[in-house]
C-alpha cells in the first residue's frame, strides 16, 4: 500500500514541476512588457532598468538581437504595452 501512495505523490510532484516550468518559460519573456512600461513611465529608476537588462533580461536581449522572428514578436508585444 505504501508504494502506491508514494507513486501517486511523486506523480503529482512531477505534474506540478512541469506546470511550474512551463509557466516560468512563458511568463519570463512576457514580464518584459510590464517592466518596460514601469520603466518608461518613471515608476522605476533608469539605473534599475540598466541593471535588469544587463542581468535578468540578458537572454531576452540576446534573443531580440540574434533571432529575427523573436525581435518581430517582441516589438509587437511591446507595442501592445504602448512602448
Amino acid at each position: 500500500m505504501e508504494g502506491e501512495g508514494s507513486a501517486w505523490k511523486w506523480g503529482r510532484i512531477a505534474v506540478c514541476c512541469r506546470v511550474a516550468s512551463v509557466s516560468l518559460l512563458r511568463g519570463y519573456p512576457l514580464s518584459v512588457g510590464p517592466f518596460a512600461w514601469l520603466l518608461q513611465h518613471g515608476y522605476l529608476p533608469d539605473e534599475c532598468g540598466n541593471a535588469a537588462i544587463n542581468s535578468v533580461y540578458f537572454p531576452v536581449e540576446w534573443a531580440y538581437e540574434n533571432i529575427g522572428w523573436y525581435s518581430r514578436v517582441h516589438n509587437w508585444y511591446l507595442r501592445l504595452w504602448g512602448i
